[in-house]
């Protein structure tokens, strides 16, 4: 399983975009969480993006267009606290797809933040019902800039670590293991309505 899609991003210093957003845990489960009810998922990605807020758009995607379209529901925002653990696990709303919409780093005064919209690719995944599901692990991979004064431009990626998913929830929720099964996440080829910011 592997998808991938170049983005560009742009760096900007901001005390207000950098430090007063308050993301939500890298989980929202608790140690012996249940297995999902028939309109929840429990989902597993990965990521290289460690100390990285990650913000999530649900709605509807058109496999046959590679098309995004976000609903009115609140973003999802989570951190993945270190690079020893590079995974996210959490309950969602079944039956929807969320994008990745931004990534924003948590650390320092020069704030790093990616926004994905309109025509630029971007990542994501469906929820389906009932299920415990690994789709894949995001990576965040830096080109060769084109000049000194060019911003960053990356590369982005789904790779397969179902063992390394498997793991991860091995050692901290360990009731949902057997159910957990491996997935695909989407390329996101255009997404409508505006920007993040």
């Amino acid at each position: 399983m592997k998808y991938q899609t170049a983005l560009s991003i742009f760096a900007s210093c901001s005390a207000l975009l950098g430090c007063a957003l308050a993301p939500s845990s890298y989980s929202n489960l608790r140690a012996e969480e249940p297995l999902p009810g028939p309109n929840e998922s429990i989902i597993v990605f990965g990521t290289n993006a460690t100390r990285m807020w990650l913000y999530f758009s649900p709605g509807a995607f058109e496999p046959e267009d590679r098309v995004f379209t976000p609903s009115a529901g609140s973003p999802l925002i989570y951190t993945v606290p270190s690079a020893d653990e590079p995974y996210v696990a959490v309950r969602v709303p079944a039956n929807t797809s969320y994008v990745l919409g931004k990534a924003q780093s948590k650390d320092g005064w020069a704030t790093i933040k990616l926004s994905f919209c309109r025509k630029t690719q971007t990542l994501g995944f469906t929820a389906p019902a009932g299920k415990v599901l690994y789709v894949g692990n995001m990576q965040f991979i830096q080109l060769p800039k084109e000049s000194a004064m060019s911003l960053p431009t990356y590369k982005l990626e789904y790779v397969d670590d179902f063992e390394g998913a498997r793991k991860f929830m091995r050692s901290h929720y360990p009731a949902l293991v057997p159910a957990l099964e491996s997935g695909e996440g989407f390329v996101v080829g255009e997404t409508k309505g505006n920007c993040w910011r």
